[in-house]
């Protein structure tokens, strides 16, 4: 997909995303601007760029699946950067694959679940940046066997109530809070 393109489709999600969440207008606002910034949608670009996240719960949405990001030390969702041409929604989906090596990963529907924009550190000379992250809600077989990356030191599915025990930031707490949400609209079958 060509920059401008994605960059449409960006906005476009970004737009449908206010719709559910106005009270996040000023962070939709912030990565409006950024995209308007003509950022690289890839990791190129130095000062920051977009990521794409996947928050990964079973099929009866009592478990989350985290990471412990290996450069971080930190738990986290599964996510990561976007290839060349690659939206975030593609990349989230990817990376949810990739980093965990579950088959049976599947969108719960393709809108924005969550965004964060955050700073992260500098690491073995690469220069601190912003990750304009998007994120999008999956789900997937949690008996099925996981597969540890290079970039993750350990993986769980952790009970949702618990998943702040392991990271209790703001931006994770969010995610855990908006499936309470999400299940008012989009009840299990």
């Amino acid at each position: 997909m060509k920059k401008m393109e994605l960059a449409y489709e960006i906005e476009t999600m970004l737009n449908v995303y206010l719709k559910s969440y106005k009270d996040e207008q000023d962070s939709v606002s912030l990565f409006k601007l950024f995209l308007r910034g003509d950022p690289s949608l890839t990791k190129a670009q130095r000062a920051g760029h977009f990521t794409g996240s996947a928050w990964i719960v079973n099929q009866n949405r009592e478990l989350a699946l985290m990471t412990h990001h290996a450069k971080l030390d930190k738990w986290f969702q599964l996510g990561g950067h976007a290839e060349e041409g690659e939206s975030p929604l593609d990349a989230s989906y990817r990376e949810a694959k990739e980093e965990s090596g579950l088959k049976s990963v599947q969108f719960l529907h393709k809108n924005i679940y969550d965004i964060d924009a955050h700073l992260i550190p500098e690491h073995k000379g690469q220069a601190e940046h912003f990750h304009f992250d998007i994120r999008f809600l999956f789900t997937a077989d949690s008996n099925e066997s996981l597969s540890i990356s290079k970039e993750s030191k350990d993986l769980k599915w952790v009970p949702i109530e618990d998943v702040s025990m392991l990271n209790n930031s703001d931006s994770i707490c969010r995610m855990v809070e908006k499936m309470k949400y999400f299940e008012a609209f989009y009840p299990k079958t």
